[in-house]
């Protein structure tokens, strides 16, 4: 594994969830013969930094000591983890905020968002624009919405030193970081996302990163 040595960036990787939708801890589910799901994300995001820390918890935080990857203990909610996490941080001009669930993120994935916070941006989020058809439920049934100005978010989401500092002061809850900068009043920059960035949320979404990673070589 080829590390790029980047003392001013730090990455956090989230995986301190319940996987109440997967069924056990998805992070641990071995996505080959030798890497877990935390093990592969882990891996990509020491080639973009050599400061990854890892918000994690129960099961998966001893399994973190026993790797010996730096951790941090989770907290009630993904907003807490990510606070505890920017807490045990200083001193770095981007962090990244990760789902370890999402094992495939590339490398240039991750440079296209610190590029973009180095150009000046407070928060940089990929997105990708919604291709299927889109509905809302109404009381009287469903109804079809414009898809034509929606976006999915993905992660790594990057911070600059300036925004993590307001997120920790705020303490905000959110279900990502760009929700709570918007919050703030942050203003929150986009990057092109990957289709291949899956996040693994369900049984079946293992499947697809298993087969993705016979067919396709991530960078």
């Amino acid at each position: 594994m080829i590390e790029i040595e980047n003392n001013d960036v730090a990455v956090v990787l989230m995986a301190a969830g319940t996987s109440t939708r997967y069924g056990r801890d998805k992070c641990l589910e071995y996505i080959d013969g030798s890497q877990s799901v935390l093990d592969y994300s882990y891996s990509v995001a020491r080639r973009v930094s050599s400061h990854v820390l890892v918000a994690a918890s129960g099961a998966t935080f001893d399994y973190c000591e026993r790797q010996g990857y730096p951790c941090v203990l989770g907290g009630s909610s993904r907003s807490r983890s990510v606070l505890n996490a920017l807490s045990a941080l200083s001193d770095f001009s981007t962090i990244l905020v990760h789902d370890s669930s999402r094992p495939l993120a590339s490398v240039e994935l991750y440079r296209r968002v610190i590029d973009k916070v180095g150009a000046g941006h407070d928060l940089v989020v990929p997105v990708l624009p919604v291709v299927d058809s889109m509905k809302i439920k109404t009381e009287s049934g469903f109804v079809t919405i414009d898809r034509s100005d929606k976006y999915l978010v993905q992660t790594p989401q990057g911070l600059s030193r300036s925004a993590s500092a307001r997120l920790l002061e705020a303490q905000l809850e959110a279900t990502d970081e760009s929700g709570a900068a918007e919050a703030l009043g942050i203003n929150v920059a986009t990057v092109d996302g990957e289709r291949l960035n899956v996040k693994i949320t369900y049984p079946d979404d293992i499947l697809l990163v298993r087969a993705l990673l016979i067919t396709t070589k991530v960078d």
